[in-house]
């Protein structure tokens, strides 16, 4: 693609933002992100603001969002210096959370890029980090960090002029929208089209699916292709790294199919040309991987059978912070216990029956726990073993979540959050969990 013809699409979308935001702009806050270097050094959490910057595109949403759902395992506010007051209050996951608990961690010292995106505070303000105490009941928040904000940020850096994008599904509703974007890793820009192809075709797919269907009207969907200089991912038969936009890993962490890329402020470099709140990277590549950080990212092949699978699986961790449902044992995760409550909304341990935290979704009579056969399951695992089950189609407690087969239950017999069975769906304690989501991060609920 010509550099020219890059620079002219992305003129021509930042003419078409400036109009459609006109007539509310006198509302719109200028959209800030911090980034910071987030890592353990000498045993102690560590965190170093590399960036301040003002993104091109104003915010999108609720500029005094406080965030009750808490589904990170960190917390920012953004709080009035004068008298104390929370302004804005977002959780969120990171690279870092998903390294602390891997086995990876076990041996390494390592810092890891990330991102906290807000509106500008009009006030003098500061910004506080929250860590979330996993191993103490109810898995409360606990101050790690803090920094007072200038009155002003920097302008964010402006990604390649060889970028393109493209919309894929406009919203219905005027001034709220939730915004989903595709980014390209490992596409060469003579690979721009089968990107955009699979793009088209993923974003079609996800409105098949409950509850996005019944949220298009409040989503938009771009595309960006950000080209590579190496076509595919991770390593050449020499071994070397490719030299791919996000230098995405396919197998990161000691983990088998595990793809995380570590420039996340690239990613956000990338991303912010357009309204966004969730991000998806597909990868050009034939091969299963994916992964799913709470409001950081989404990773999914773009060419794999199972693609629309992989990109709804990661999509329930990276918007609607929904833990993994599947109980097999995962490499790379150390064990559970089972003891503390978890705070992800569709899994529950066995302290957490007597409160079920989706009671209001189950149906008077269904016992809890549920009865179900979990082992004829494992020996097949196929979608007709939970159809005959006499609670296949309720909402209950079914013992097997969060890999591992007795310390936890999920919702619903079937999921995508468990497995991929050919019959994909989320439960219905998902599909809420998601409505939830992204009905907080609108200025007004769908």
């Amino acid at each position: 693609m010509a550099a020219g013809r890059g620079i002219l699409q992305m003129k021509s979308w930042f003419i078409i933002g400036v109009l459609l935001w006109a007539g509310q702009l006198h509302a719109a806050a200028p959209s800030w992100r911090l980034d910071v270097r987030h890592g353990i050094e000498g045993g102690e959490e560590q965190f170093q603001k590399t960036g301040l910057w003002q993104e091109p595109l104003p915010w999108q949403g609720p500029v005094d969002l406080q965030d009750e759902l808490n589904r990170g395992d960190y917390r920012f506010e953004i709080i009035r210096q004068a008298d104390g007051a929370i302004l804005f209050s977002q959780s969120y996951s990171s690279l870092f959370a998903d390294w602390s608990l891997s086995s990876d961690a076990s041996h390494n010292e390592r810092y890891f890029e990330e991102s906290l995106r807000f509106p500008a505070p009009e006030v003098p303000a500061r910004l506080q980090i929250f860590r979330r105490q996993l191993a103490k009941p109810g898995q409360p928040f606990q101050a790690v960090w803090q920094l007072d904000l200038p009155l002003q940020a920097e302008p964010a850096p402006m990604p390649a002029a060889t970028d393109s994008i493209r919309l894929l599904q406009a919203s219905e509703t005027a001034g709220q929208a939730y915004g989903l974007v595709f980014l390209a890793e490992g596409f060469q820009a003579d690979e721009a089209e089968a990107f955009f192809q699979a793009a088209t075709e993923l974003s079609q797919a996800l409105f098949r699916y409950a509850p996005f269907d019944r949220l298009r009207p409040y989503m938009q969907v771009h595309a960006v292709m950000t080209p590579s200089n190496d076509s595919g991912i991770g390593f050449n038969e020499a071994g070397q790294p490719l030299d791919t936009r996000f230098a995405v890993n396919p197998n990161a962490l000691g983990m088998p199919r595990y793809a995380l890329s570590t420039e996340v402020h690239a990613i956000r470099n990338a991303a912010m040309v357009v309204p966004y709140h969730s991000i998806v990277i597909l990868t050009n590549s034939h091969e299963y991987h994916g992964s799913g950080i709470f409001q950081t990212y989404a990773i999914a092949p773009a060419f794999h059978p199972r693609r629309e699978f992989l990109v709804l699986h990661e999509l329930g961790h990276s918007l609607a912070g929904l833990a993994d449902e599947y109980f097999h044992d995962t490499p790379g995760y150390a064990a559970s216990a089972g003891i503390i409550e978890p705070y992800q909304p569709n899994i529950t341990s066995k302290a957490g029956l007597d409160t079920l935290k989706w009671q209001q979704l189950v149906s008077e009579g269904t016992p809890i726990p549920t009865p179900w056969n979990q082992q004829a399951f494992m020996q097949n695992r196929q979608m007709s073993t939970l159809t005959a089950e006499p609670y296949q189609s309720v909402v209950g407690a079914f013992q097997g979540a969060n890999y591992s087969a007795g310390h936890y239950y999920r919702p619903a017999l079937a999921c995508i959050m468990l497995l991929d069975m050919g019959d994909n769906h989320f439960c219905p304690v998902c599909q809420q969990a998601i409505v939830e989501q992204i009905e907080s991060q609108l200025s007004a609920s769908p």
